[in-house]
């Protein structure tokens, strides 16, 4: 019974007994993910933030708003994912920086 080495033995370039967390393919996803959160959650502390100074509302309507954002995100990223991967990844991040400016 000897051993074989095969795809099934790599995980992303890493050999599967536990290196895979190692590899430089991962800790680059690991820390765009990281980022993204962390804008994310910056994002939602500014919105409410700025529901309360600017338009005047409650905290409680502030962070009702940031809710309801929150979850409308997590609701559409199931159904909007296939749709970005026929579009394209690159086309969608030009449209978005150009309707944004």
């Amino acid at each position: 019974m000897g051993t074989t080495t095969g795809v099934s033995d790599k995980i992303g370039g890493a050999s599967a007994g536990g290196r895979a967390w190692r590899s430089r393919n991962f800790m680059v996803i690991w820390l765009v993910n990281f980022l993204f959160t962390v804008v994310f959650l910056l994002l939602m502390i500014v919105m409410a933030k700025v529901a309360t100074d600017r338009f005047g509302v409650s905290p409680a309507v502030a962070g009702l708003s940031a809710s309801m954002f929150i979850l409308g995100s997590f609701a559409v990223r199931p159904f909007l994912a296939p749709r970005i991967h026929q579009i394209g990844q690159v086309r969608i991040l030009y449209i978005g920086t150009k309707t944004r400016s």
